[in-house]
């Protein structure tokens, strides 16, 4: 797809290339059991050839993907340094919860981590450690990236329960992060308004993290769930703090928030 369009999944890489970013989409080879490290390995291995390449600043990167491509989001969020930021959609977060889950046309999720994308080849009663070494949310303890998250209730596919496993955990540790639920959606964005909604605020998290703009009103004060449908948040926060620990902030803040 080479025109700009609006982002209901993956990133659009027309739209954000014709806003100034360059995109690019790295192959993951990864061995049984070994998901979680390979998708490390595979990262850091990529930033460090693209620190070859003088057009590309490798100190402000940012990471986004959907489904399993938000597993590795989730990966690289708590499992890497390299980037400024993160978002993910409708990723795994705790391989052990899901195992036991079942999807909502009836079919279990066990097969996702035996053979599947997980690729886990063991069962959890027999190798839980396996199971935890593979699971981002248990690596929040080390998480350093911010990460948007964006999951739907409707999703039948990769329960909700898992992005809020994440997200209750991220709030415990106090690392900085934000959750989008859209009502009635399902894996994907399929309603226009809410591609719309969500383009803006991937593309203003992005401009805040890599470009240094300020933080929009959604993730410096939050928008309530009784005020979502009303209430955007979208207009900037020249005074607001999106985290105590955001260098974007401070250096707002150090220079007057010009």
């Amino acid at each position: 797809n080479h025109t700009p369009e609006l982002t209901g999944h993956n990133v659009n890489i027309p739209w954000f290339v014709s806003r100034g970013y360059l995109i690019f989409e790295p192959d993951f080879y990864y061995k049984p059991g070994k998901t979680y490290q390979s998708i490390v390995d595979a990262v850091n291995g990529a930033a460090k050839k693209l620190e070859e390449i003088p057009y590309v600043d490798t100190k402000r990167m940012g990471a986004q993907g959907q489904s399993f491509g938000g597993y590795a989001t989730n990966v690289i969020a708590t499992g890497t340094t390299v980037f400024k930021a993160a978002c993910e959609m409708a990723g795994p977060t705790d391989i052990i919860s899901e195992y036991g889950s079942i999807r909502f046309g009836g079919s279990s999720n066990q097969m996702s981590a035996d053979i599947g994308q997980r690729n886990l080849r063991v069962f959890p009663w027999e190798h839980p450690e396996v199971f935890i070494e593979n699971s981002p949310v248990f690596h929040v303890g080390r998480m350093k990236t911010p990460l948007l998250i964006c999951h739907n209730q409707n999703d039948g596919g990769i329960l909700y329960p898992q992005a809020i496993e994440l997200f209750m955990a991220m709030r415990r540790a106090g690392k900085p992060g934000w959750l989008l639920e859209y009502d009635k959606e399902d894996h994907a964005l399929y309603e226009e308004r809410n591609q719309i909604d969500f383009t803006l605020r991937v593309e203003q998290f992005f401009g805040h993290y890599l470009k240094g703009a300020p933080a929009p009103v959604w993730m410096t004060k939050g928008i309530a769930v009784k005020d979502k449908t009303t209430v955007s948040g979208f207009s900037l926060d020249a005074a607001g703090v999106c985290s105590p620990s955001c260098e974007v902030c401070r250096q707002l803040s150090a220079t007057g928030r010009k």
